[in-house]
Order: structure tokens, then C-alpha cells, then sequence
């Protein structure tokens, strides 16, 4: 059901009219939010009582996530990008 609305919306993304420096400005700030990778990495190996094992994983993962999808919107700005100027 939920496809057929979106479906009926006519919902394509068109790549070549994203905006580019949103895109590379979005994947800049995801891979620095990725730096909790880092701090769940700290939290799972270093002993102490703010941050339990569970809790460095989740930030952890939650980290590696953020950072890959900030290097998959720098690489379809950069597509983009490219696509753009063969186009002029």
C-alpha cells in the first residue's frame, strides 16, 4: 500500500538536481559525527563507571554508520558534481 502511494506521488530523486554542495556539506558533517565511534571504542576498552560495554557498542556502531553514510553522500556529490559539469 505504501508503495502504490508513493508510487501514485511520483516520487524520484533525479541525481542531477540534487544540490551538490548540500550533499558534500551533509557527508562532511556525518563523517565528523563519526568520531563517536572513537568514543564508543574508548567506552568499550577503557574500565571505568561512565560509559558499560553495552553502551560503547551502541556508540560504536552508531559511529561506523554515520561515517559510511557521510562518505556515500560525499561520493554522490562528487558524481553528481562531475555528471553536472560533462553536461555544460
Amino acid at each position: 500500500m505504501l508503495y502504490a502511494k508513493l508510487k501514485s506521488l511520483k516520487a524520484k530523486v533525479r541525481f542531477e538536481k540534487l544540490p551538490v554542495g548540500t550533499f558534500k556539506r551533509l557527508g562532511d558533517d556525518l563523517r565528523k559525527a563519526g568520531t563517536l565511534a572513537g568514543v564508543g571504542l574508548v567506552g568499550m576498552i577503557v574500565a571505568n563507571d561512565t560509559i558499560e560495554v553495552k553502551e560503547g557498542i551502541i556508540l560504536f556502531i552508531c559511529g561506523v554508520l554515520l561515517w559510511t553514510f557521510g562518505h556515500v553522500c560525499a561520493y554522490i556529490a562528487d558524481r553528481v558534481e562531475l555528471k553536472q559539469k560533462k553536461d555544460n
